[in-house]
C-alpha cells in the first residue's frame, strides 16, 4: 500500500505544529523524531527511484553498446574459383 506524498507532507505539517507547541524539550525531540523519519520516508522513496531508473538507463546503454551478431553467409566459406585460376587463399594472389 503506498502513501501519497501529499499525506506525508500533512504528516510532517503536523508534526512541525506540535513540535511548536511542545511544553518540554522531550516532547519537542519526539515531534521532530517523527518529522526526521517522515522526512526519511521521501527521500528514501526518491532513492529507489533514482535507482531503478539508472538501472534501466545501464540496461539500455549496455543494449545498445552490446555487438551485434552477423551471421556468416555462404560467401565467406566458399573459395571464388575463375577460368584462369587466379584466386587463391589471400587477397593478394593474383
Amino acid at each position: 500500500m503506498a502513501v501519497s506524498r501529499e499525506t506525508i507532507f500533512h504528516k510532517m505539517e503536523e508534526c512541525m505544529k506540535r513540535a511548536k507547541n511542545s511544553d518540554t524539550t522531550l516532547e519537542m525531540r519526539e515531534h521532530l523524531r517523527a518529522l526526521q523519519a517522515l522526512c526519511d520516508v521521501l527521500l528514501d522513496d526518491r532513492l529507489q527511484a533514482a535507482e531503478t531508473l539508472s538501472k534501466q538507463e545501464e540496461n539500455i546503454s549496455s543494449s545498445i553498446q552490446s555487438p551485434i551478431s552477423v551471421p556468416r553467409t555462404s560467401l565467406g566459406s566458399k573459395k571464388l574459383e575463375t577460368d584462369d585460376g587466379a584466386n587463391g587463399d589471400s587477397i593478394f594472389d593474383f
